[in-house]
């Protein structure tokens, strides 16, 4: 997925206020129902990530049942939506979240990484220390670790101008 073009997709996802539901429809592929029954999928598949609505929706055979699916409907499901953006302008779909419970407000943080090889959903709290994730990496495999319970590094800075690529019709773009 082109920088440019999650920019723009970040933008459009801003007329979103709450995150109803929000649940795997394949291994890597996720799904977004926002108010108005408004959905989109988002596609983690490595080297091939996107973002994309469908005509006809996308159901699993089962549904998904690891710790990260379980930890994901229940911290995530009819959460008031604060603020989307890209941290850093790097690769990166951050949603801000507020979940209101009838006892307590907690603040988190849905982080959906589009970088190529470590393609990944995170799920955050308020200090950045992650709660679960798609992917779990080791230290072996990256200098950036994603493990339950560490605190969540920034990617490192890249030294280049990302070309813009303009979408004409960001409903159009989608659907394809």
């Amino acid at each position: 997925m082109k920088l440019s073009h999650l920019k723009q997709i970040s933008n459009y996802l801003k007329k979103y206020t709450k995150i109803v539901s929000i649940y795997r429809v394949d291994d890597n592929i996720i799904k977004i129902i926002f108010n108005n029954n408004q959905d989109i999928y988002i596609d983690l598949t490595k080297s091939n990530s996107k973002i994309f609505k469908t005509k006809s929706p996308l159901f699993s055979k089962e549904p998904y049942t690891a710790p990260f699916d379980i930890m994901l409907s229940k911290k995530i499901n009819n959460t008031q939506i604060e603020d989307i953006y890209l941290p850093n302008g790097d690769k990166i779909l951050r949603f801000k979240l507020n979940s209101k419970s009838s006892y307590k407000k907690e603040l988190l943080y849905l982080q959906f990484e589009f970088t190529s090889k470590h393609t990944n959903c995170i799920l955050l709290n308020d200090n950045f220390i992650v709660l679960e994730a798609l992917r779990h990496i080791d230290k072996f495999s990256s200098y950036r670790e994603v493990k339950v319970g560490q605190k969540l590094l920034d990617l490192k800075e890249k030294n280049f101008i990302p070309k813009e690529y303009p979408i004409d019709n960001i409903e159009k773009f989608l659907y394809e």
